[in-house]
């Protein structure tokens, strides 16, 4: 059994698109959908009741919380002996559990490829190194750990790395910025549990992204948000020490080479420090 875990937020229609693509999967496995409405206020709980019910397993929750706690949750209430992993605004490949089952034959988790699912129109500065700032990735290694929109786990992987606790008071601010990083962090940690990390070029993730997050503003702010989360599941010597070193080096990386992902990676250092140093 595979069980595969969606974390939805006001986006039915896309969420539409998600599901058709994973009901219509070609894999002789026998496989199960786990669908958690994490607070939405778009009907998007009598949608599913009305479109999809007899055909996925629905958590609705009645007020909205951190994706770690979508994420258990689903976690807590699948029979899957692999776990996957999709985004609500992305759409899998007719073969993706097929490729992601092959490929943890020889592995304890996998990352996939995640492509762009939709036109938009890049922005003449735009650089492919900027891809992780909009969740596209073509390849996973010790410094691009996968992404939670194409991620799949054997389950004794998820025991020891299920619980991240949360430093300082939870907030809804906390809530929201969880959505960055949170799942780098659960790859971190199976990582530093010793387990084997692998990759399907072939189980790939079709994303659609919103014109709105290739502005400035936009990738800014997701910068600096994934850095403050960060700082509050991870207080590691480690990660200080690398942070630290980031907001000295990257600046001068960045004027040497112009190339925008040290900015931006700095941004999120300071966004680590300032989540650091925040109840």
């Amino acid at each position: 059994m595979i069980s595969i875990i969606v974390v939805t937020y006001n986006r039915k229609y896309l969420l539409t698109k998600c599901l058709e693509s994973l009901l219509t999967q070609n894999i002789n496995s026998a496989y199960e959908i786990i669908v958690i409405d994490n607070g939405s206020c778009d009907k998007t709980t009598s949608f599913i009741k009305n479109n999809f019910l007899n055909r996925i397993k629905f958590i609705p929750l009645h007020r909205r919380t951190n994706l770690r706690t979508c994420k258990n949750l689903g976690i807590n209430n699948c029979r899957g002996k692999i776990i996957a992993f999709t985004d609500d605004d992305c759409r899998p490949s007719q073969d993706w559990l097929k490729n992601l089952e092959n490929t943890l034959k020889n592995y304890d988790f996998i990352g996939g490829a995640v492509k762009l699912g939709n036109k938009i129109n890049f922005p003449w500065w735009w650089q492919p190194s900027l891809n992780w700032l909009i969740g596209l990735q073509d390849e996973v290694n010790h410094k691009l750990l996968p992404l939670g929109s194409n991620v799949a786990y054997r389950d004794y992987v998820l025991k020891p790395v299920r619980e991240m606790p949360i430093r300082g008071r939870f907030s809804p601010l906390i809530a929201k910025y969880s959505q960055y990083g949170e799942d780098i962090d659960r790859a971190a940690k199976a990582l530093e549990n010793n387990f084997k990390m692998g990759f399907s070029k072939k189980a790939v993730v079709f994303h659609a992204i919103s014109q709105s997050k290739l502005r400035i503003a936009s990738l800014l702010k997701r910068s600096y948000r994934e850095g403050y989360f960060l700082a509050k599941i991870n207080r590691k010597y480690k990660t200080i020490c690398q942070n630290f070193l980031i907001l000295i080096i990257n600046p001068i990386r960045f004027l040497v080479t112009f190339q925008l992902t040290f900015l931006f990676k700095t941004i999120l250092s300071f966004g680590y420090f300032t989540g650091l140093l925040t109840r």
